[in-house]
């Protein structure tokens, strides 16, 4: 890992620590308004207090999502069951849908740090595949010191952008050009970063409405 590579990732767990706080009160202050019957007062909109309320959790669902997966986890395990529903909350909602089923995620079984981030990244990149909306499954089979995750983004016109898909390659052999990388792309690379570190094994495959992604994670 490079000094510039941690310190981003530094970087992107102090911001999200100090924004899950302030986010979060949003939605307290909106409890506060409705109080224990969930009622607006008299002369608000009750509209605009779910509209709050909804995107207060939204917004703190993805933070803690991101801390995770761009920031790390200072090294310890993280129960799968954890990982489940940081992607449920930040990713099953909206245009695209995640069918992550409980049974997928046995309580007993923990991740590396590294693999946890590895997971959330790969369900970011197999979301990114789905432009137009659609549905990411998830399925897991534990082995002998390992777990075998299967993506599949099933969707209209799923697939890739190219850049993503450039840049996703090019850091998991270690010669990503970091003046090509845009908005777009930024998160393949960072993808294919935490593969080459952990030196997992990860395939991708694209069809005509479904990308498939499947990767070896360390237990």
């Amino acid at each position: 890992m490079t000094d510039e590579t941690r310190l981003a990732e530094l970087l992107c767990t102090r911001l999200c620590h100090e924004l899950v706080s302030p986010v979060g009160a949003i939605g307290g202050g909106v409890e506060l308004l409705t109080g224990p019957g969930g009622e607006a007062p008299a002369g608000v909109d009750p509209e605009a207090l779910a509209l709050l309320d909804e995107s207060a959790r939204r917004a703190t669902a993805r933070l803690k999502f991101y801390r995770l997966a761009y920031g790390g986890a200072a090294g310890r395990a993280v129960p799968l069951a954890e990982v489940r529903a940081l992607a449920l909350g930040a990713i099953g909602n909206g245009r695209v849908r995640l069918d992550w089923p409980e049974a997928e995620a046995p309580a007993d079984l923990q991740l590396p740090a590294e693999s946890a981030r590895l997971a959330l990244n790969l369900l970011l990149l197999a979301g990114e595949a789905l432009g137009r909306g659609g549905e990411v499954a998830v399925r897991l089979a534990p082995g002998e010191g390992a777990v075998d995750l299967v993506l599949r983004a099933e969707g209209p016109q799923a697939g890739l952008a190219e850049e993503s898909r450039a840049a996703f390659a090019g850091a998991r052999a270690g010669r990503l050009d970091g003046r090509r990388l845009t908005v777009r792309s930024v998160h393949a690379a960072f993808a294919g970063m935490l593969v080459a570190r952990a030196g997992a094994a990860v395939a991708l495959s694209e069809g005509e409405a479904a990308v498939d992604l499947r990767a070896t994670l360390r237990l």
